[in-house]
């Protein structure tokens, strides 16, 4: 792995009624790939520690993809900006089927310990909108302070 790099978070999801905002601080390994780019992570919760996340985010340079595989809530969720996805998530009562349609994914990753990586996309069950989601993740060298 290349790259060693500090990852700061901003997940911002807007339902009906709500929004909120959950910024998360970590280290991570980001690895230039034969497709794009690859970006290894573990960050907690900026207001409550207990709150952490393991994930690992590809982003495709030819199709313009991104692919976010989170482990240990046990998805991998398709962000297409051509056509619409789907997931299969768990959760305490059974799985949750729902459509991703996907806005945005962005980056600017010139080198392997810095650049950032933008996500917007809608989650949608039966084709109506639940979730709407727009994730930032900042990388800075991990030297710097």
């Amino acid at each position: 792995m290349e790259g060693n790099v500090k990852v700061k978070v901003t997940s911002r999801s807007m339902f009906r009624g709500g929004e909120e905002e959950l910024h998360f601080t970590g280290f991570g390994a980001l690895e230039r790939t034969d497709y794009g780019w690859e970006l290894f992570y573990r960050a907690v919760e900026d207001t409550d520690h207990r709150n952490g996340v393991r994930s690992e985010v590809r982003v495709e340079e030819e199709s313009g993809r991104a692919l976010i595989k989170n482990g240990e809530a046990g998805y991998g969720l398709l962000l297409d900006p051509t056509q619409q996805t789907g997931i299969r998530m768990r959760t305490d009562v059974g799985e949750l089927l729902l459509q991703v349609q996907t806005r945005q994914v962005q980056w600017k990753l010139d080198d392997p310990s810095e650049g950032n990586i933008q996500l917007e996309y809608m989650l949608l069950t039966d084709g109506q909108p639940v979730s709407g989601l727009s994730v930032t993740i900042l990388l800075t060298s991990s030297n710097e302070e």
